[in-house]
């Protein structure tokens, strides 16, 4: 199980180009081919090699309007158990980390890829129920306080524990973003 490790710069309807604040139109897809990913990948600046990811999870994509630039990458797994979308693992871009850049091409990629999942849980009838383990104690209470999160003990491997976005919360989450599904 992945740990998340991302932080919500700010809750934006649509990435916003730090460079001059205006506002982009966003959109999100699944990434259908494996070779999509080949430059996705540790030595690129990623966390993790994504094509490892896409023969066991579904990935998608945040990109913007007219673009097939990867600004965000999130693998999702269906739990039919839980009734709620697992996100194994989630990262923004190498050009959108402040920890490998001074200055992040877009702000608000995290909230979008959280919204992505939202959005795929009611796509799969789970009513935008979503989980995943964080990596830290301060991630975790991040995202209980962003999104109201709740914090679950069994859905940690690190002892830290994970979380779980409910309906409500998820259904306020997912109102506050504007992206459009397409593909590349």
């Amino acid at each position: 199980m992945g740990q998340i490790d991302l932080t919500i710069d700010r809750l934006v309807p649509c990435l916003i180009s730090e460079e001059t604040e205006e506002t982009v139109n966003t959109r999100f897809y699944q990434v259908k081919e494996k070779k999509a990913l080949f430059s996705c990948n540790k030595r690129s600046g990623w966390y993790v090699n994504w094509e490892s990811l896409f023969e066991d999870y579904e990935i998608y994509a945040i990109s913007v309007e007219n673009s097939d630039i990867f600004e965000g990458l999130i693998a999702l797994e269906r739990n039919e158990g839980y009734q709620a979308e697992h996100i194994v693992w989630m990262a923004t871009a190498p050009h959108n980390n402040p920890l490998k850049t001074r200055k992040k091409k877009y702000i608000g990629v995290g909230g979008h890829l959280f919204a992505v999942a939202v959005q795929i849980s009611l796509d799969n009838n789970f009513g935008g129920c979503i989980y995943g383990a964080a990596k830290s104690r301060t991630v975790l209470n991040h995202y209980m306080e962003t999104f109201g999160a709740m914090y679950v003990s069994r859905l940690s491997e690190n002892g830290i524990g994970g979380f779980v976005i409910a309906e409500n919360q998820a259904a306020k989450l997912l109102e506050m973003y504007n992206f459009e599904r397409g593909g590349v």
